[in-house]
C-alpha cells in the first residue's frame, strides 16, 4: 500500500481549514492509499491549531495530526513536512480549497497509467458567490480561457508529487509551486509535468476589485523573483510559453471560448476590452508592491504579505 501525505500549510486559517479536511476524508476508492494529512500552522495569530484540534478529537481521526512552528511562509512550512515526514508521495494543498470527491483517486490512477509523470495537479476552479457583477464576467472569462488553452500548470491550490523528489523547497521564494514545475520541466521535461483537468479543487476568488488587483499583483511577482535567483530556468519557461502559444493558435480553441461564454451570457468583445487595462493595472501594480514584498536582496518577506 502507498503512503501519500497531504500537506496543509495554514496561516490564520481558523474559518476555513475544516471544510479542506472534510472534502479530503471524504475522497473513496483509495483501497492502495494510505492518506495522511499534516496541518503545519506557520505562526497563526488566531485559533486554527484549536480549531483542527478539535475537529480531530470530535472525529477521533488519527490520520491527521497538526504541527504548530513558529516560522512564517509557507515554503518553512513545508519544508518542515519534508524534512520529519517520509512517504511515498507528497501533496500540498492550500487551507482554504476543498477537493472534489474522487479528486486524489484520479491523480493517484494517473501517476500509475503514466510513469514519466513526477508531479500532477489539480485544476483549480473558482467558487463563485455573486454572479452579477463585471468582477464575476472577468473572473469567469479568464478561467475559460486558462481551460481552453491548456496553460494550467500545478499550482498549490492542490498538486502531489513524489516523496523524494526534492528535499526542499527555496525558502526566500513567493511562489514555491511554479518554482517545483519549472525545477521538474528542467530535469525531467514539461512531460513529466501536468494538470489533470478531471480532478478538480475548488477555490474562493477575490471577493472585490481591490483584493482581486492585490492577488493577481502577488503572483505577478513570482516569475521574476524566480528567474532572478535560478537564471537557467528562464529558457524552461519560455520552452512552455511557445507551446502553449501554439496550441492557442488553433481555431477550435476559438470557437469554444466563445460557445461557453455565448452559453453564460457574456460579451467576450467587451471583456477583451477590459482586459488590456487591467493587465496593465495588475503589471504596474506589481512592480509597485515588489518594494514591499521582495527585499533588496531578492528574498520573499512574507510579513509584508497580505497572506504569508
Amino acid at each position: 500500500m502507498k503512503k501519500l501525505t497531504i500537506l496543509i500549510p495554514a496561516y490564520n486559517e481558523e474559518k476555513a481549514i475544516c471544510k479542506c479536511l472534510e472534502s479530503i476524508i471524504k475522497q473513496n476508492d483509495l483501497q492502495d492509499v494510505n492518506i495522511t494529512i499534516s496541518v503545519i500552522a506557520n505562526h497563526c495569530n488566531d485559533d486554527t491549531v484549536d480549531v483542527v484540534q478539535r475537529y480531530i478529537n470530535s472525529k477521533n481521526l488519527k490520520s491527521i495530526d497538526i504541527y504548530n512552528i513558529q516560522e512564517r511562509g509557507k515554503s518553512k512550512a513545508l519544508n518542515y513536512g519534508l524534512k520529519n515526514i517520509k512517504t511515498d508521495y507528497f501533496a500540498v494543498m492550500d487551507a482554504d480549497c476543498v477537493l472534489e470527491e474522487n479528486c486524489v483517486r484520479k491523480i493517484v490512477a494517473e501517476f500509475e497509467n503514466n510513469k514519466k509523470l513526477k508531479i500532477v495537479g489539480a485544476l483549480d476552479k473558482p467558487l463563485f458567490k455573486e454572479t452579477k457583477s463585471l468582477l464575476y464576467e472577468y473572473q469567469v472569462t479568464q478561467q475559460i480561457y486558462r481551460e481552453e488553452r491548456g496553460r494550467v500548470l500545478p499550482v498549490g491550490r492542490f498538486y502531489m508529487f513524489e516523496g523524494n523528489l526534492i528535499e526542499e523547497f527555496p525558502e526566500f521564494l513567493h511562489s514555491e509551486d511554479t518554482w517545483l514545475d519549472l525545477h521538474i520541466a528542467s530535469a525531467y521535461g514539461w512531460n513529466a509535468v501536468k494538470v489533470l483537468m478531471e480532478a478538480i479543487v475548488y477555490f474562493t476568488p477575490a471577493q472585490n476589485w481591490i483584493d482581486f488587483i492585490k492577488q493577481e499583483s502577488r503572483f505577478e511577482c513570482g516569475l521574476p523573483q524566480i528567474i532572478n535567483h535560478f537564471p537557467k530556468l528562464l529558457q524552461v519557461w519560455e520552452n512552455r510559453r511557445r507551446s502553449s502559444q501554439v496550441e492557442y493558435s488553433k481555431k477550435k480553441v476559438f470557437e469554444r471560448i466563445t460557445q461557453r461564454l455565448q452559453n453564460m451570457n457574456i460579451n467576450e468583445s467587451r471583456i477583451t476590452e477590459f482586459d488590456s487595462i487591467i493587465a496593465d493595472i495588475i503589471e504596474d501594480n506589481s512592480k509597485i508592491m515588489r518594494y514591499d514584498l521582495i527585499s533588496k536582496d531578492g528574498i520573499w518577506e512574507p510579513i509584508n504579505s497580505t497572506k504569508g
